[in-house]
């Protein structure tokens, strides 16, 4: 049975509203929208958020936010327990088929797609260690805060496997192809200061700071015209695959668009 079929009402009271997508014994995701800024909160039980179960319920949960909660503008992504983003269970057994293997790509690339997708920022405050499937999910956001106590590794080859949430591609664009490789083909361990001085992390600041700083950023972006962050969004976001005048050419044009907005 799957831990996501309870639904609840999403009413939100003068902008503010909690919803609870799952909660059973693998995972839990709760929404909790305060004006235009929006908080997803995983908790875990024996598993993580990298369970078929956890993701499904935050896919759930970020679909439901863009269905109910349109003028929602930034994103928070934290974890009830500092380690909410270090468990790591996938719930695949050896010798899995290749159909139950290209079923669960399927479901990683649309959830991290769709919060690669959010039109605002999306900021992952991360309470603890990152692993797994967890640490991908921090990577697809645009900026992460994380405590003294983070430390950051991530092996997928010990177990026979690849990265599944796009940190083989995402961990060189922000860290460099060095670190990128030492991760995950040595297997090191980074702690929170090695992480920041990398670009893995942005920021480091006590437990009791987290919450409050990842609010303040995302309170920061609202203050921006929101189609044209969501237009710096995207052309950091294709620097990556384009070619240098292609971007320069996609900058004029929505420089041109924004100019053409503002007169209507």
């Amino acid at each position: 049975m799957s831990p996501c079929l309870l639904r609840f009402l999403w009413i939100p009271s003068h902008g503010v509203g909690t919803l609870e997508y799952g909660r059973m014994s693998e995972v839990s995701v709760t929404l909790c929208c305060d004006d235009r800024v929006a908080r997803i909160t995983l908790g875990v039980g024996e598993e993580g958020v990298g369970s078929d179960a956890g993701l499904e319920c935050l896919g759930d949960c970020l679909a439901g936010l863009q269905r109910r909660e349109p003028a929602v503008r930034a994103l928070i992504l934290t974890g009830s327990t500092p380690e909410s983003f270090s468990l790591e269970t996938s719930n695949r057994e050896a010798g899995e088929s290749s159909v139950s293997v290209a079923a669960r790509m399927r479901q990683v690339a649309t959830v991290f797609s769709a919060l690669r997708r959010f039109p605002g920022a999306t900021i992952a405050a991360v309470p603890g260690p990152l692993r797994g499937l967890a640490l991908e999910m921090a990577l697809n956001c645009d900026f992460r805060i994380a405590t003294p106590a983070l430390s950051v590794a991530f092996a997928p080859a010990r177990e026979g496997r690849v990265p599944e949430g796009g940190a083989s591609q995402l961990l060189p664009r922000l860290a460099g192809e060095s670190v990128a490789k030492r991760l995950l083909m040595l297997g090191e361990t980074l702690n929170g200061t090695r992480a920041l001085e990398t670009g893995i992390v942005d920021a480091l600041v006590e437990a009791e700071a987290l919450l409050p700083t990842a609010t303040e950023w995302a309170s920061r972006s609202l203050e921006m015209d929101p189609v044209a962050l969501t237009a710096s969004k995207q052309l950091i976001e294709h620097a990556r695959t384009r070619p240098l005048e292609t971007g320069f050419a996609t900058e004029r044009d929505w420089m041109n668009e924004l100019a053409g907005s503002s007169r209507d």
